[in-house]
């Protein structure tokens, strides 16, 4: 056991040495308070009840009521995602800073299995993973909570891998199940997020 860890860290270093750097990075973010559209997302989820909130993130046309932001994004499943860990989480900060810094590391992982699928090299790999994991760009969608529709990434990079996988099945191997997940990965991205859909026109280009 103790020699497949070991293994394992050999071959994953650079992962590794990318989730710890993210982890530093963004440890001083666990301290934040709520701010700004928190804390529409926080009344919203406290006073509207289910069906309210449920029509107002499905229906564009719907009243938007205290959540507001509705009316401006079709974004259902970063809403819901809130409201499904309000009940859990209530009004402390710290958890839900938790649930950010997980989508973070799950893309950075994703990232570094797709880019090694996509440039077949460990070095491009290690480039695309450090960046990932480390560029200032993201911050704020890792260190504000109302950014939970940074959900997004990680469907939409899951389903580029499950793309490749499909393209790269060997003739005579079933694909449409790699095609199946892809296709729903990138609806739950869409979900998500609308600007997920340049994934797909990455997808594509590819």
């Amino acid at each position: 056991m103790e020699g497949q860890l070991t293994s394992a860290l050999r071959r994953y270093w650079v992962l590794v040495a990318a989730l710890a750097g993210a982890l530093i990075v963004y440890l001083p973010t666990l301290r934040s308070p709520f701010y700004g559209d928190d804390y529409l997302l926080l009344l919203a989820s406290r006073d509207m009840s289910w069906p309210d909130f449920l029509r107002s993130i499905w229906d564009p046309g719907a009243d938007p009521g205290l959540i507001q932001l509705s009316a401006s994004y079709w974004r259902p499943l970063s809403f819901l995602t809130f409201r499904v860990l309000f009940p859990v989480f209530g009004d402390s900060p710290l958890p839900y800073h938790l649930v950010m810094l997980g989508i973070h590391f799950a893309s950075v992982v994703l990232v570094y299995f797709l880019a090694l699928r996509l440039t077949r090299s460990r070095g491009g790999a290690a480039v695309s993973t450090l960046t990932m994991a480390l560029h200032p760009a993201g911050f704020e969608s890792v260190a504000w909570i109302s950014a939970i529709n940074s959900g997004a990434l990680p469907f939409a990079l899951g389903a580029w891998l499950a793309f490749t996988k499909a393209v790269d099945a060997a003739p005579g191997r079933p694909r449409h199940r790699w095609l199946a997940l892809s296709l729903v990965l990138v609806a739950f991205s869409l979900a998500y997020r609308e600007t997920a859909v340049i994934n797909v026109a990455a997808m594509l280009l590819w």
